[in-house]
């Protein structure tokens, strides 16, 4: 049963991403052509009109990535085309797997996407063992031990399928009830007699329409109509065929031949279709009905320019037909005919009476182009997507069970990436859009820059899915992105509990709440310097990619294990409804039980004033001692209501940070005004964002002689408290950077650190602020109290899709906002004009920078010497750890065969303290000393901040 549910849940999952994108683009779309509508509804025929809205009919049958440089698309694709709907891991009952820290994995190579970077290039791949989608040849499984399994729940995504099958079904049945309902009138009609199929006949040959066509005389039928696709018959109604004279008879017959003609029947067809698989969209209902009114114009419009001189008579009958018609039930709605309402049929006399007479009925080329441009511009909605991916995704695949690689993973991106092509695909080499995982695990591969699920697959091996990035519409900034897996093979499986077989080795415990009951599916997380988890709204998630988590859930007696304990400092954290548990290594008690503390909560108001963009209100834990020992991260966000009020309910009790969400850019958004509060166990905290504290104001200019213009929309700005000093040690100015740094690292295991740190972020009067730079570069930053502040700003080039935007200017100072009396005053405090510092990116492409040098073992090296080569310039420091273990199997892999050298530059310390850590790490290549700062010479040559 869970392997069902899990697979509804699964295609639930991709009807959502494919759905919510379409009703986003086909809304739009229907908007804009119902704007253009009435704007030209009295400037255009109706047959422009109408090939117009068949637009939206083309629309529901492209894919939602369709992209095109020429579209809006190109602008807005990535707010139009994707939706994240990734849903949670598809893993073994009660188990969360994510995937392992990045720091186990050993990237795979390439030498294309080398750089200049105080980070070493990735590993040498490795042939592969195992043929694609064969498991690899690991140690058996072993059984583990699991907590009982329970019934897997339908995600919200599989519910909304299920829904919308079941609305599906029901329409489709209406629809067969209605072909049903023709073929009976069609078949309780009689024959037409001779004098009317010779007006039949003359009517055909006007219209050139050479398919044969049944008429009938129906009883039943209130007006004349036509249905068939393959064989098309017309039906009048015998009230009709007595009462009208063959002129009104051969308008009637032009008419329904129109329809014909024109192929209306078919596209009726193809628009019901589609309006009943997208029936959740109400804008496509308008869309319809207003192509059944274009189309009916647009016929009129062909009998007008048929009938020539006696089009005059036209009008006249459609008001004799409406007459009989709407004398009876109107069972003629079922079909496509003369009239189908009467709103319709008043609007159609009006269009007629009020336009001049059409010259004639077709389309032309001057109106077909237009048709066709505008089906360029407006049916592509994807962002533009650049001829070849950018964006290395990078990582490994690992058995969840013993940890070992995974060799013939298939790894791939499910959203924006076409299909990879398997059979060109060799394990180990990097690829477009997916790759098949080496004997080590590895895989490497291109895709776009957009925001991406990634899949990973393994024959005996459940699949898993991961997003790279949180957030929705997100366009990658980086050049690389790693994801590593934890596959659970298909066959888990293992005991209820083994609860009297741990050994005090083993880390697990029993879950009770506040009365000593025993609280069964409870989640918990073990969270180390190595894997996580992630908390929101009291539940607990896997981590960020590049972080393992490991989170259980309790059997029915509260008990959990989660393998053998840590030997170093770790943290336990327990999350369930009826409350929370943090308990860390020096707390965990020989009696393993854990006791469930009540959930606070924070209810807030948003000043009055202030508006956030999209009413979002986020909340984060802030950071304290632990963070760096300790992967743990509380991730909330809701909506405020109309007045700005919000509430976050299930909090744990702790120090955390409440801010709004503004825009800050085109293309970005950042959370300001952001606010400590502390909540305590089973309490309200209370809080209101802004409303407190004055605006600061100011303009950024560029130093005088710049004459380029500046684009402000995109970057880095950012007000945050500044931090105080840190106490230091007499000596510490003597220090190289790398003692400095050996210096800190054990700072912050004392208490003295704990206490700096709480003391600077459980500070109530901390705050970070962001804020948006206008064109002409001037800002204002709300609501900012009293204190000394660090003002950091980032100019970024204009966000294009084609990779990561340079930074291009930059601001790094100071301010001091003074006290205000009562706290509040809305006297702006001005900044004046703040100069930026100008950067000019080096760009692929540009010339490399020459420079010559002398080598740390006295040699003389010139960069034109190595012309006709590759050259990967290693700028590093000491104290970045600069994995030159990576760089030399690099190196040793390529320089073998004369494809690559590698120049190390070396600097931001001593020159003695450079010398010693490459003498300590026996590095082979040269080696140049660039200074004790990253700021003059070749590191500014090639723009090492």
């Amino acid at each position: 049963m869970n392997a069902t549910i899990e697979r509804i849940n699964e295609v639930g999952s991709a009807f959502v991403e494919f759905a919510l994108p379409m009703l986003i683009q086909s809304g739009l779309l229907i908007l804009i052509l119902l704007s253009v509508d009435l704007l030209l509804r009295r400037k255009v025929r109706a047959v422009f009109r109408y090939w117009i809205w068949m637009l939206v009919l083309v629309k529901l049958l492209l894919p939602t990535s369709l992209s095109s440089p020429l579209s809006v698309g190109y602008w807005f694709g990535d707010e139009l085309a994707y939706l994240d709907a990734t849903p949670a891991p598809t893993s073994a009952p009660k188990v969360d797997v994510a995937p392992i820290p990045a720091a186990e994995s050993q990237p795979v190579p390439d030498i294309r996407r080398a750089e200049a970077s105080t980070r070493a290039p990735a590993t040498v791949a490795v042939e592969p063992t195992a043929h694609p989608l064969e498991p690899a040849a690991t140690e058996p499984i072993r059984p583990i031990s699991l907590a009982s399994p329970a019934a897997t729940p339908l995600s919200w995504q599989a519910v909304a399928l299920l829904v919308w099958l079941a609305v599906l079904v029901a329409m489709a049945l209406l629809l067969l009830q209605r072909a049903l309902f023709v073929k009976r009138l069609v078949a309780q009609a009689s024959k037409a007699n001779h004098p009317m199929t010779e007006v039949l006949a003359q009517c055909c040959d006007r219209m050139a329409v050479k398919q044969r066509i049944d008429l009938r005389i129906s009883a039943s039928a209130t007006s004349p109509a036509v249905c068939g696709l393959s064989n098309p018959v017309i039906l009048v109604p015998e009230n009709l065929a007595r009462a009208f004279s063959s002129g009104e008879l051969r308008v009637v017959m032009l008419h329904e031949l129109a329809h014909i003609k024109r192929g209306d029947l078919w596209v009726n067809l193809a628009a019901t279709t589609l309006q009943i698989f997208y029936f959740y969209n109400p804008l496509l209902w308008l869309a319809n009905a207003m192509i059944r009114r274009a189309r009916e114009q647009a016929v009129d419009e062909m009998v007008l320019v048929e009938m020539g001189d006696n089009a005059r008579q036209y009008p006249q009958t459609l008001l004799s037909v409406a007459k009989m018609a709407f004398k009876r039930p109107a069972l003629s709605l079922r079909l496509t005919g003369v009239v189908e309402s009467r709103s319709a049929l008043t609007g159609r006399i009006k269009h007629i009476l009020n336009r001049p007479m059409p010259k004639t009925a077709k389309l032309g080329i001057i109106g077909l182009a237009v048709v066709l441009a505008a089906a360029a511009v407006l049916l592509p909605m994807a962002a533009f997507m650049p001829g070849s991916p950018e964006l290395v995704v990078k990582g490994t695949v690992k058995d969840a069970l013993t940890g070992k690689p995974i060799a013939g993973a298939r790894v791939f991106d499910d959203g924006y990436g076409p299909t990879p092509l398997w059979n060109q695909i060799r394990a180990g080499e990097r690829s477009e859009w997916g790759a098949i995982t080496n004997a080590a695990g590895e895989y490497s591969f291109l895709t776009w820059p957009e925001h991406h699920s990634i899949s990973a697959q393994a024959l005996g091996y459940k699949p898993e899915r991961g997003s790279l990035y949180d957030n929705h519409f997100t366009v990658n900034e980086n050049d690389e992105e790693a994801m590593n897996f934890l596959l659970v093979p298909d066959a888990v499986s293992g005991p209820p509990s083994v609860w009297s077989e741990m050994s005090q080795s083993d880390l697990g415990g029993r879950i009770v709440d506040a009365a000593g009951s025993p609280v069964a599916d409870a989640q918990v997380a073990l969270c180390t310097d190595k894997i996580g988890a992630k908390m929101s709204h009291g539940k607990l998630e896997p981590i960020r990619s590049e972080v393992g988590s490991s989170i259980v859930r309790t059997d029915d007696e509260g008990k959990f294990t989660l393998g053998r304990r840590p030997a170093d400092s770790f943290i336990l954290i327990v999350a369930d409804d009826r409350g929370f548990a943090l308990v860390r290594a020096d707390e965990y008690a020989d009696s393993r039980e854990i006791r469930l503390q009540e959930w606070g909560r924070i209810e807030g108001q948003v000043a009055r004033g202030r508006a956030a963009e999209g009413d979002k209100i986020w909340m984060s834990s802030l950071p304290n001692s632990t963070w760096f020992r300790h992967k743990r991260e509380y991730s909330y966000e809701t909506e405020c209501g109309a007045e700005g009020h919000f509430v976050f309910e299930k909090v744990p009790a702790g120090w955390f940070e409440v801010g709004y969400l503004i825009r800050t850019g085109d293309s970005g958004w950042s959370i300001t005004s952001r606010t400590p509060v502390e909540v305590e166990e089973g309490e309200t905290a209370e809080i209101t964002l802004g409303g407190s504290g004055r605006p600061v104001v100011g303009r950024f200019v560029t130093p005088a002689g710049y004459d380029k213009s500046i684009y402000f929309g995109n970057g880095l700005r950012a007000l945050s408290r500044t931090r105080p000093d840190e106490p230091r040690p007499d000596d510490y100015d003597r220090m190289t950077k790398r003692e400095q740094q050996q210096w800190r690292t054990q700072w912050r295991k004392t208490d003295q650190y704990r206490q700096y740190s709480d003391a600077y972020w459980h500070n109530p009067n901390w705050r970070h602020y962001t804020f948006r730079i206008s064109d002409d570069g001037s800002f204002r930053i709300e609501d900012v109290i009293g204190g000394k502040y660090d003002l950091t700003v980032w100019i970024e080039e204009r966000l294009t899709g084609r990779g990561r935007p340079e930074e291009i200017a930059g601001y790094y100072g100071s301010i001091e906002v003074p006290e205000m009396p009562g706290g509040r005053s809305d006297e702006p405090l001005d900044l004046g004009e703040l100069e930026l510092s100008m950067h000019e990116p080096l760009r692929i492409g540009d010339v490399a920078p020459v420079f010559e040098a002398r080598t740390l073992d006295d040699k003389d090296l010139k960069l034109i010497d190595y012309r006709g080569k590759y050259v990967l310039l290693s700028f590093w420091q000491p104290v970045s750890d600069p994995e030159f273990e990576r760089l030399k199997i690099l190196a040793a892999g390529y320089n073998a065969a004369g494809r690559l050298e590698v120049i190390g530059l070396g600097g931001n310390d001593t020159l003695e303290e450079v010398k010693r850590y490459v003498d300590e790490n026996d590095i082979p290549w040269p080696q140049i000393f660039t200074g004790q700062e990253f700021r003059s010479g070749i590191a500014e040559d090639y723009r090492i901040p």
